[in-house]
């Protein structure tokens, strides 16, 4: 069994179970009906540590790829849109090789950042909100970040600093992964 704590700085705690193995966070910045960002989509293999991360409406046509065995990579989901919009370069976007770990068994996946004026409203917007953990609007000059990190279970407390912990998911073999956010200059 995983759990997460976190609190904030006036010390409200919250702890949580992490599901799994498997799991899907939907991330955003803004509201539901108002001006937002487009959706994330954070989930985790039932069977790997591998973890995915898109943006929600175009999840299947290009997604992040964070596997368990360093490969990380950016690339499309099938050979169909690679061939139409990249002929002849096959799948593969981008790839690197897992970061090193930091402070206590952390890894660093991936920072999205969501600068105030790029929170607009949606013309025929057919989000619900639902399912959703919708990040404050930031203020303006300051940018929402979403940040995906990979943790090594029971090597310790990381103290994080205004941040919410939208949503969590863990692998099989307890590897939790965790969707962080905050707001910043």
């Amino acid at each position: 069994m995983v759990w997460l704590k976190a609190a904030d700085d006036d010390g409200h705690e919250r702890t949580g179970k992490l599901p799994g193995p498997g799991g899907t966070v939907r991330v955003a910045a803004g509201s539901a009906g108002g001006a937002r960002s487009t959706v994330w989509r954070v989930w985790a293999n039932r069977t790997s540590s591998d973890v995915y991360v898109a943006a929600r409406v175009l999840a299947g046509v290009n997604k992040i790829s964070l596997h368990e065995s360093g490969d990380w990579r950016y690339q499309w989901v099938r050979p169909e849109p690679a061939e139409r919009y990249a002929p002849g370069q096959g799948r593969l976007i981008g790839r690197w090789p897992r970061p090193p770990a930091v402070g206590a068994g952390w890894t660093r996946g991936l920072a999205i950042w969501v600068p105030e004026p790029d929170l607009v409203p949606i013309p025929d917007d057919t989000e619900d909100g639902q399912g959703v953990t919708w990040i404050p609007k930031p203020p303006r000059g300051k940018v929402a970040t979403f940040q995906v990190v990979v943790a090594k279970p029971n090597l310790g407390i990381v103290q994080l600093q205004q941040t919410w912990v939208p949503g969590r998911s863990r692998s099989p073999t307890t590897r939790p992964a965790s969707c962080l956010a905050r707001t910043r200059t």
